[in-house]
């Protein structure tokens, strides 16, 4: 039978899991053509999600995978992009549940010029 010392059994797990935790914070940008939009009505509280999927040769591993929204105007806007072919940057936060699309948490249009205000 294997002896397991005292830190294996208490420090180790709270280790795991706190780096799970920071992990869950993450987020990330993806810049590129919006490919596709895509609205969904849950079941469960009768709200519209929607999904962007994002055309990008900076990041294979985001490329064209949907990302949610529970935001009916960033979904417009990303419509509107997909219809004028602009180039958009999108700010999403990584989300750990199983079976769960990462959150979009901004979106607006990319390389253009815009700079902000300093005082």
């Amino acid at each position: 039978m294997k002896k397991y010392n005292l830190f294996s059994l208490l420090v180790a797990p709270f280790l795991l899991l706190s780096s799970y935790a920071s992990y869950a914070a993450d987020s990330y940008e993806v810049k590129g053509y919006v490919a596709d939009v895509y609205y969904r009505v849950t079941a469960e509280s009768d709200k519209t999600i929607c999904y962007v999927a994002i055309d990008t040769k900076d990041n294979n591993y985001y490329n064209k995978r949907f990302h949610a929204s529970k935001s009916i105007d960033v979904c417009s806007f990303a419509e509107r992009a997909k219809i004028l072919n602009e180039k958009v940057l999108m700010q999403a936060d990584v989300d750990t549940t199983a079976g769960s699309s990462n959150d979009i948490t901004s979106m607006h249009f990319a390389d253009t010029g815009s700079k902000w205000w300093r005082q």
